[in-house]
Order: C-alpha cells, then sequence, then structure tokens
C-alpha cells in the first residue's frame, strides 16, 4: 500500500474516532448536555449522521445548519430532545430508516423534509412543559410517514406545510398549535388522524384530503378559513370545535358517522354537495352566517335539532330518509316548497323512530303551509280541515271543535228559555220547558190547573197568611237561580243531543208546523256536527297514539 494512501486511511480511522468519542462524550455525560450546556456545529452533527452512527442528544444546542440533503439516506436512529438548533434543518428528499426523535426541540430555522421518508417514527412532540417548536415554516410537502408521526403539543410559529403527504401509520396533532396556515391539501391518513384540542392561528387547508380510518377534530380552533372541499372521510368527529372563518366541506363524502355537534361557525358553513352515509349530528352547533346544505345527499340519521343561526338556511334539493330539526327553525328557510319537503323528511324519520307527536305536528305544519299555497274552495277546505279536523293528526282540535259546539248549542237552548219572545216562539221541540209538577191533596197537578188548585187550596184555608212582598235581594236570587237552572237544563238537553245515536223526529203533534221541519233541520245538522267531530277526534287520536291505534284496527 502506498504511503499516501496508507495516510488517508489512518486519517479517516482517526476522524471517526474523534466523531465517536465525541458523540459517546455527549451521550455518557450528562452534565455536558445540561449544565454545562453542551453544543455542536451543525456539520459536526451532518459528520455523524454520515459515518453512519447513531444520533442520541439531549438538550444540546446545534450552531448552524443542518444540511443533510448530500447523504440521500440514514440507517441510524436519529435522536436530538430538548435540543436546540439555532439554524435550518434541511432533509428534503433524504430517506430516514430507523426513528427520529425531535420531541420537546426547538428549530429556530425552520425545518425542511419535503419530500422526506421515514420508514419509522417520526417524533415532534412535547415533553413535559416543553413544546417541540418550529419558529419558521416547517415544511414536510410530498413526504412519507411510513410508520406513526406524532406532533402531539408541538408548537408552529410559522406555517406548515404538510401538502400531498402520506401518513401510513397513525398521525396526531393533538393539542399542537399553528400560527399560521396549516396545509393540508391532498394528503393521505391511511390510519387514524388526531387533531383534537389543536389551534390554528391562520387558514387550515385540507381540500381533497383522504382520511381512510376515524379523524379526530374534537374542541379544534381555527381562526381563518377551514377548507375540506372534496375531502374523503370513514368517520369524522368535529365536537365543540370553533370556526373563526368560512367553513367548506362542499363535495366532500363522510362513509361514517360526522358531528359536528355544539360546534360554533362565525362564518358561512357551505355543506353543498355533500355525500352522508352514516349519522351525521349537528347538534346544538351555532352559527353567525348563512348555512348551505344545497344538494346534500344523507342515507342516514341527519340530525339537526338545536343548530341555531339568524341566517338563512338552505335544504334544496336535500335527501334523508330520517331529518330531525327544530320545527321553529323552519322560518331560516326562506323557499315554502323547501319547507314542505324538509316537514315531509322530518315527518318520514320520526314516523320511522315511531316519535308519532314530532311527526304529527310536521304533519300539521305541511298541511298548513299546502293550504295556504292553494285558493277558492281548495284553501277553504284545507283551512276547514286545519280548524275543525286537525288534519287527522292533531286530535285536541276536534276535541275544542266539539266543547265550542256544545258551548253554543247551550246558549241558544237556554235562549229560548230565557227570552219570552223566542219561547213563546217554541224554537224547536226539544227545547220545550219541562212542566212542574206539584203535589196535592187531589195528587200531582200540572201546568194552569196546577196555579188554580194551589189557590183554591190556599183561600179554603183558615189558618193561611197572605204571602209577604218580595225584595229586591230576594227577586235577584229567584233570578239567578231561574237562570241557572235553565242554562242546566240548556247543558243537559245539548250533551243528549250530542251523544243520541240518530236524529230526533218530530213529535206527532207537531207534523203540521212548519217550523218544526226547521228546526228539524237545525238540530239533525248538530248531530250530524257532533258525530263528525268524534269521529274525526277518535282518528286523530289513532294516528297520534300507537296503542290505540293497533286497538282500533283490531276491532275493526
Amino acid at each position: 500500500m502506498a504511503p499516501l494512501a496508507v495516510g488517508q486511511t489512518r486519517w479517516k480511522a482517526m476522524r471517526g474516532l474523534g466523531l465517536a468519542c465525541a458523540a459517546g462524550l455527549i451521550l455518557l455525560v450528562p452534565g455536558l448536555a445540561h449544565g454545562a450546556e453542551a453544543t455542536m456545529s451543525g456539520a459536526q452533527l451532518v459528520q455523524l449522521v454520515g459515518a453512519g452512527e447513531t444520533v442520541e442528544m439531549d438538550g444540546v444546542t446545534i450552531v448552524g445548519e443542518v444540511d443533510l440533503r448530500p447523504l440521500e439516506a440514514t440507517a441510524r436512529i436519529f435522536r436530538c430532545t430538548r435540543c436546540t438548533f439555532e439554524g435550518a434543518i434541511e432533509a428534503s428528499n433524504l430517506t430516514f430508516e430507523r426513528v427520529v426523535d425531535l420531541s420537546g426541540s426547538r428549530l429556530e430555522g425552520g425545518a425542511n423534509f419535503e419530500g422526506a421518508v421515514f420508514r419509522d417514527a417520526f417524533l415532534m412532540r412535547s415533553i413535559g412543559e416543553r413544546a417541540a417548536t418550529v419558529v419558521e415554516p416547517a415544511v414536510f410537502t410530498l413526504a412519507a410517514f411510513e410508520d406513526r408521526a406524532n406532533f402531539d403539543g408541538s408548537q408552529f410559529d410559522s406555517e406548515a406545510d404538510f401538502r400531498v403527504t402520506q401518513f401510513v401509520g397513525d398521525a396526531s396533532f393533538a393539542g399542537a398549535t399553528v400560527a399560521g396556515d396549516a396545509r393540508f391539501d391532498s394528503a393521505t391518513f391511511e390510519a387514524r388522524a388526531q387533531f383534537a384540542g389543536s389551534s390554528i392561528g391562520g387558514d387550515a387547508d385540507f381540500t381533497t384530503a383522504t382520511f381512510a380510518d376515524k379523524s379526530d377534530f374534537r374542541r379544534v380552533a381555527i381562526a381563518g378559513d377551514a377548507t375540506f372541499s372534496g375531502a374523503g372521510f370513514e368517520a369524522v368527529d368535529f365536537t365543540q370545535s370553533r370556526f373563526g372563518g368560512v367553513l367548506s366541506f362542499e363535495e366532500a363524502s363522510i362513509e361514517g358517522t360526522c358531528s359536528f355537534r355544539a360546534a360554533s361557525f362565525e362564518g358561512d358553513v357551505l355543506f353543498g354537495g355533500v355525500a352522508l352515509r352514516g349519522p351525521t349530528d349537528f347538534q346544538a352547533a351555532s352559527a353567525r352566517g348563512e348555512i348551505d346544505f344545497t344538494d346534500t345527499s344523507a342515507t342516514d340519521r341527519f340530525d339537526l335539532r338545536g343548530l341555531s343561526t339568524t341566517h338563512p338556511i338552505w335544504l334544496d334539493r336535500v335527501t334523508a330518509p330520517a331529518l330531525e330539526m327544530d320545527l321553529d327553525r323552519l322560518e331560516n328557510i326562506t323557499s315554502v316548497a323547501v319547507q314542505i319537503r324538509v316537514l315531509a323528511m322530518i315527518e318520514a324519520g320520526a314516523r320511522e323512530r315511531g316519535d308519532i307527536d314530532l311527526a304529527n305536528d310536521a304533519a300539521f305544519r305541511r298541511s298548513q303551509l299546502q293550504t295556504d299555497r292553494k285558493a277558492g274552495v281548495d284553501r277553504l277546505v284545507g283551512q276547514a280541515g286545519e280548524t275543525v279536523g286537525g288534519y287527522l293528526v292533531q286530535p285536541l282540535v276536534p276535541a275544542r271543535a266539539m266543547a265550542l259546539l256544545v258551548v253554543i248549542g247551550t246558549l241558544v237552548r237556554a235562549g229560548t228559555r230565557l227570552v219570552p219572545a223566542v219561547s213563546r216562539r217554541r224554537f224547536a221541540w226539544d227545547l220545550a220547558p219541562t212542566p212542574v209538577v206539584v203535589e196535592g191533596e187531589a195528587g200531582p197537578m200540572m201546568g194552569a190547573a196546577n196555579d188554580t188548585a194551589a189557590d183554591s187550596l190556599n183561600a179554603g184555608d183558615p189558618a193561611a197568611k197572605p204571602a209577604a212582598s218580595p225584595t229586591a235581594t230576594h227577586n235577584a236570587l229567584l233570578a239567578v237561580g231561574k237562570t241557572a237552572a235553565t242554562v242546566a237544563r240548556a247543558f243537559a238537553d245539548t250533551l243528549r243531543a250530542a251523544v243520541r245515536l240518530r236524529p230526533q223526529d218530530i213529535p206527532e203533534r207537531r207534523r203540521d208546523d212548519l217550523s218544526a221541519y226547521g228546526a228539524a233541520l237545525l238540530a239533525g245538522a248538530e248531530w250530524f256536527a257532533y258525530k263528525l267531530l268524534f269521529a274525526l277526534f277518535l282518528i286523530g287520536l289513532a294516528n297520534s297514539n300507537p296503542t290505540f291505534k293497533q286497538l282500533v284496527e283490531a276491532v275493526t
């Protein structure tokens, strides 16, 4: 071997030994990493990695840029926890065969992992109260995480760019903070995606991103616009999340459950053309802008109960087998035709769930809206169906009508007896005053003969005393008593007419009295009205009470 070659070989060996000793000194003497604040240049760190050495450091300050791009690949563990990188980390298109751990570290110059491949775990999480911090932009565009990627509690003081990034293993950004924009355009999450409790100070862009497993966005706070247009989800949870700008889910698809329960939206909510194949929940959510569900298709429960907004809700061409929505929120739907379709969906879903009360309320409101759109005779028929029949779903409506009819019948009958002029005309054969019977020695006597007999008895009785003249109080009490008795008798006659099985026949003595036929016509109309209202009441009761409906069907 030539002397020069021998010298070069010895130099390489000594350099490798020196780097190994330096690394070993850092690893074996914790005091350097903590008490003495150990430092290393970025070039030295690159040389360690290039020599195939395992990097295991904690609390070290790396001075200068760490440019790993010339290496193309590293086969050893790269762990530098709670370190401070004063320069940038350049590792684009580099392949990391083993674990990369930057937990609790501070990257003041940013990080560029564009196109990098991580075959093992990548960790940039917080350690205790020390968060992993990237001061300048963090770029992971086109990167591939073939194992788990953990950014829990990390802090990005600028932008975080994960466009077209592939997460094969679990990806967790729980509690992470991004001061600027967070970009995940066309990113792929093949396993679970965890963003719970994260905060984004700018816009969040997940356009056409793919979530093949469950994704957790609970309690996420996004100050800017949030875009998930064209994204595909297996299942997603945005419970109690806050959106400061516009939320766009247009043309997205969700295979499983989707929850926006108790979420708050400061801007518009654009959900047009979304395909919802699992239960969707917007319960108790609130919005300060418009909510657009135009052309949304749901194949499972679509729950909008408690969704509050002072702006319009667009539900044009929405299809859902089980739409749930507060009926008083219909006023936010500007189109009457859409309101009718929404009520039909609410009714169908409620009947499917067995919620008869909601189904009947929706049917009643829908019939009201349909009646309002009619004119002429059809409108009059519809209004009669509402005020008299309750559209066959509200039994209390015909019950109230029956009660009103009883009151009217009682007043009419009482009036014919209290008003002398009407009473003398004998308005109806069944309203004739009941004869007063007085028991005497000769037996019961009726009518005018009763008065004559009483006078004769008093005249022939020497012990009889002259009647005292009545006082005003006596007359008033007597008038009240007579009126009360008359009204009570009229009420009883009205109830008897209501429960009568068939119309009352005209008495034989009045067959030649034309007024009797007029009275019979009125009495027949009254009888028919009671029977009709009672039938409507039974139908409404059957439609509002499943047990009663089953009983009626069993009998009929």
